[in-house]
């Protein structure tokens, strides 16, 4: 672990990343990791974060390739990434207990890491995570990434983002997706090489197979308009149920919020004044840890 200032560290994994992060210090000898979704900036998690250190140490993580943080964007090297953070992290503070919030993206891997030999984690908490990247990338989209040259990809990304946004009304921010001549910017997401990137997608691990190997604490919250994880209005889809029931864990709870959407925030959503990510479910994950952290 090393510290970057202005209470920043960074983790350097056994696969050659360098994972980036923000500390919220606290007395606690008990800690919170948090990882965020695809192509989500850690910063999205600040005001949840700031509330978690009232009581635990936090660190708030960019995945591999996003943000600060170095490394390939594949969803397995993510995982081998974050089992080496959450192992450096327990190690280093001499935590008596470690949970983990990780959102989209960063559920599934800390779904997968809770299911593993090699976990650490003590309780997690996942929201808005699909079972799988697959479904969410869907694949005959991926079949024409593949096909297609990558210059074409990567000006094709940055036209369609301009073109939604101005068919939904949305403000275009220049940074949000960015041709360059190395990489595709999408988010805090860098995507050196597109087309091994899908085909990482379509090989990913899926979180349901991992499932009846979680035996810790674990809390899952979606909204009920949660289409990026298949929901259906405001009903789950069996997948997700399945994948609930195979758990083994005695204390897991499942909680779907009426109205919201994969962001967790409200459908329609409005464009203005938007509550702090995660303002509408910080009660539930802030009162999970607090229950099995102790």
């Amino acid at each position: 672990m090393k510290s970057l200032g202005d209470n920043k560290v960074s983790v350097l994994t056994s696969n050659g990343a360098n994972i980036v992060g923000d500390y919220y210090p606290n007395d606690s000898n008990k800690g919170i990791i948090m990882l965020p979704g695809f192509s989500e900036p850690r910063d999205l998690s600040k005001t949840l974060a700031e509330e978690l250190s009232k009581h635990y140490k936090v660190w708030s993580f960019d995945l591999n390739s996003q943000g600060e943080s170095t490394g390939r964007w594949n969803l397995e090297d993510m995982i081998s990434s974050l089992k080496d953070v959450q192992k450096e992290v327990k190690k280093h503070y001499n935590l008596k207990k470690l949970g983990a919030h990780g959102n989209s993206t960063g559920g599934i891997i800390t779904g997968i890491i809770a299911s593993s030999k090699e976990n650490c984690l003590d309780a997690i908490c996942l929201t808005s995570t699909p079972l799988d990247l697959q479904g969410a990338f869907d694949e005959k989209y991926r079949k024409w990434l593949k096909r297609l040259p990558q210059a074409l990809v990567k000006w094709g990304a940055v036209k369609a983002y301009k073109w939604l946004m101005q068919k939904s009304g949305g403000e275009q921010k220049e940074d949000r997706v960015v041709s360059t001549r190395d990489h595709l910017k999408l988010g805090s997401a860098r995507i050196y090489d597109i087309k091994e990137a899908v085909k990482s997608i379509d090989a990913a691990p899926k979180l349901d197979d991992y499932a009846e190997n979680i035996t810790i604490p674990v809390l899952f919250i979606y909204g009920g308009e949660d289409s990026t994880s298949g929901f259906v209005k405001g009903k789950p889809p069996e997948r997700i149920t399945e994948m609930y029931n195979k758990i083994k864990s005695k204390e897991k709870k499942l909680i779907i919020n009426q109205g919201l959407n994969h962001r967790l925030y409200p459908v329609p959503q409005v464009k203005e004044n938007l509550p702090p990510k995660y303002y509408l479910v910080q009660k539930d994950v802030v009162e999970f840890f607090k229950k099995y952290l102790e």
